[in-house]
């Protein structure tokens, strides 16, 4: 599954995978997807990323925490609802995973 990263930085250790900027998307196997967001990796499926209606142009010009600093009032909305999007998408993946270890 495609995840995009909305926030702060990551590396899978032993694996090429780091997420460094806003937008950037990374297809992740289960295994994958499991141990970042397990750990706190701020990811969202591309699918509702998208939906949250970024600019490919707000992505390019404001992809990290220095250059959002100075990013509209429209802006600072999307990525805010890009982050509680990601923190309820983790809290249902660890939920999910939690009935599946019983």
């Amino acid at each position: 599954m495609v995840y995009v990263l909305t926030h702060g930085s990551f590396q899978l250790v032993d694996t090429p995978i780091k997420g460094e900027v806003l937008g950037q998307k990374f297809d992740l196997t289960d295994q994958q997807a499991r141990s970042l967001i397990g750990r706190g990796a701020a990811l969202l499926p591309e699918e509702q990323f998208n939906g949250i209606g970024f600019t490919a142009e707000e992505i390019a010009k404001y992809p990290n925490a220095r250059r959002q600093a100075d990013a509209p009032a429209s802006f600072h909305a999307k990525h805010e609802a890009a982050l509680t999007a990601a923190r309820e998408h983790r809290a249902q993946f660890l939920a999910a995973l939690a009935e599946e270890n019983k």
